[in-house]
This record gives C-alpha cells, sequence and structure tokens, in this order.
C-alpha cells in the first residue's frame, strides 16, 4: 500500500512536536495556544493508524 507509510510521517510530525528538541520548542511557540502532544495522545493515534493498515 503507498499510502501507509504518510500517516506514521504525519504522526511523526505531530510527535516530535512534543519532544524537548530545539526545533520542537520553536515550533510549540510558533503555533502558541500552549499545543502539546502527550504520549497517550500518541499511542492513540499509532493505533488508529495500525488499524488502517489492517484494514
Amino acid at each position: 500500500m503507498p499510502n501507509s507509510t504518510t500517516p506514521i510521517i504525519k504522526l511523526n510530525n505531530l510527535f516530535n512536536l512534543g519532544h524537548s528538541e530545539p526545533t520542537g520548542k520553536l515550533k510549540q511557540k510558533k503555533l502558541q495556544g500552549g499545543i502539546r502532544i502527550s504520549p497517550k495522545f500518541f499511542n492513540v493515534m499509532n493505533n488508529i493508524v495500525k488499524d488502517n493498515e489492517i484494514r
């Protein structure tokens, strides 16, 4: 499936916002509103991607 990797890449980009890397902090400041991706949220999104791949 050619499209199966696309949601994972997008999820990784979301997940990177929550990391303490310099780029992650810069992105968080640009977004404002205090958007933080928690590990629990990432796990939920990851499960959704896995479910879609199985189907």
